[in-house]
């Protein structure tokens, strides 16, 4: 009876108890689709700009009560994007505005997207104009360059994120190289180098101009510069030697002297003069008289077959040559199996055998030397006695001459006694007759008054 009475009162306590306060069920927000205003934009590169996402339920309602996730993307990998962000209903109402937080950097058409973690999605275009300028891109298809070839330099004006500054179509930019012996042609007539050629204004941010260098071995960049000191530079540019255009032949000294020999120096030339490093090329060697002989094999030997040729190392040539005569004007000329030639300066080619004096003063190119020669040549050789004092000095004097030759001592005092008489005879060649007589009776006089002071210091006293 007891239990039926505890189960009674049991009912009768939960039928007067208060309701029991069950947990309020969250409101599932019912967002149909996300919108990302404004859409189709326009931007500048680098400049921030502000965007809206808004939720909406069907029918275009504001969906205030979205709280979901939303995250950014955009087709410009160098934008920058806000956070990933959660909507809070009670302050954004289904509407929240990023504001600065957008930056695209590319110029042209970028999107931007806007997508949530129930995978709602909005997409915008924008599009994005290039900001100032900021430098200039100086470029080539090619940096090497055979001097003198002429080859094409792309300037552009771009911005600071490397977009195309397209909108500058005024901007003069002047162009400047490293190397002193780059030009352009900035009118595009094929000349190089004329006044304003190195000066050209954009067109759509950016021109091409025609540039060359006629100095080969070099390595140059070239820049461009604005009014505003913007500026930019090329990679650098190599410089090559063209192809061989012709020779130059040289030696040391024009002046040169019978049956001795001396190096001539053939050396093969773009068409700017410069060194062409070529190997394996045979050169002819020809002279204007028959007298002279080359040593082409340098076995010591002049004039033997084959003796009139050489082969180019690195664009260089030494030959030794010999003339066997005078002459007053006489050229070399190296010349290749293509025809391609070089002809020397003028050579003067005499006869210099004084070897008593060229031993005492070491050259045959000697001021005093050459007057002595003169000499010679004006007073001795047109009589028969001088012509034949001549032949017997030349048959005695060469081992006199190389004796003194090594004995410095010796030269020494044989120049000391040597340059009163050169001195005399210079004297004596530029004086009229009259002036040589009584330079003759004061030479006799004076000889003769020495004489007889060394006689009387002689004789002793009575």
């Amino acid at each position: 009876m007891s239990k039926w009475i505890g189960i009674a009162l049991l009912l009768l306590a939960l039928a007067l108890a208060p309701p029991l306060a069950l947990p309020a069920s969250p409101v599932l927000s019912q967002v149909e689709r996300l919108d990302l205003s404004p859409g189709d934009g326009s931007a500048t590169a680098g400049v921030a700009f502000t965007m809206v996402v808004t939720a909406y339920l069907a029918g275009d309602n504001v969906d205030t009560a979205y709280n979901g996730t939303v995250r950014f993307s955009s087709s410009d990998a160098g934008a920058t994007l806000p956070a990933d962000y959660t909507f809070i209903p009670a302050s954004d109402n289904g509407s929240h505005a990023f504001t600065g937080s957008f930056s695209l950097r590319t110029s042209g058409s970028q999107t931007v997207t806007v997508t949530d973690n129930a995978s709602l999605t909005d997409t915008v275009t924008w599009s994005v104009s290039p900001s100032a300028t900021h430098h200039y891109a100086v470029a080539s298809t090619s940096y090497t360059h055979a001097a003198g070839a002429p080859f094409t330099v792309a300037v552009t004006a771009l911005d600071g994120f490397g977009n195309v500054v397209s909108t500058d179509s005024e901007t003069p930019v002047t162009l400047a190289s490293t190397s002193a012996t780059m030009a352009f042609d900035g009118n595009g007539n094929g000349l190089f180098g004329e006044g304003g050629d190195n000066a050209v204004i954009l067109a759509s941010g950016t021109f091409s101009v025609t540039a060359r260098d006629t100095a080969s071995g070099t390595t140059a960049a070239i820049t461009a510069t604005d009014p505003g000191g913007r500026t930019g530079a090329s990679s650098a540019y190599t410089i090559t030697a063209a192809a061989i255009d012709h020779y130059t032949v040289t030696s040391d000294r024009y002046p040169q002297q019978t049956t001795v020999s001396f190096i001539v120096a053939v050396t093969a030339c773009d068409l700017n003069g410069n060194l062409v490093p070529a190997d394996n090329v045979t050169i002819t060697m020809t002279c204007s008289v028959a007298a002279m002989a080359f040593d082409g094999n340098a076995d010591g030997t002049y004039g033997q077959p084959g003796d009139d040729t050489g082969t180019l190392t690195a664009g260089l040539l030494e030959i030794s040559a010999k003339p066997n005569t005078t002459s007053d004007g006489l050229t070399i000329t190296a010349t290749d199996a293509q025809g391609r030639t070089g002809t020397s300066q003028t050579y003067t080619v005499k006869d210099f055998r004084c070897f008593i004096a060229t031993a005492a003063w070491g050259t045959p190119m000697a001021d005093e030397i050459q007057v002595l020669r003169d000499f010679r040549d004006q007073y001795l050789l047109p009589t028969p006695a001088g012509r034949a004092f001549v032949a017997v000095y030349y048959r005695c004097s060469p081992p006199v001459a190389r004796f003194i030759d090594s004995h410095e001592w010796l030269r020494t005092a044989v120049r000391a006694g040597l340059t009163p008489i050169v001195w005399l005879t210079d004297i004596f060649m530029i004086t009229t007759p009259a002036q040589k007589m009584l330079l003759a009776v004061a030479t006799l006089a004076g000889a003769g008054l020495l004489l007889r002071r060394r006689t009387v210091r002689r004789t002793p006293p009575r």
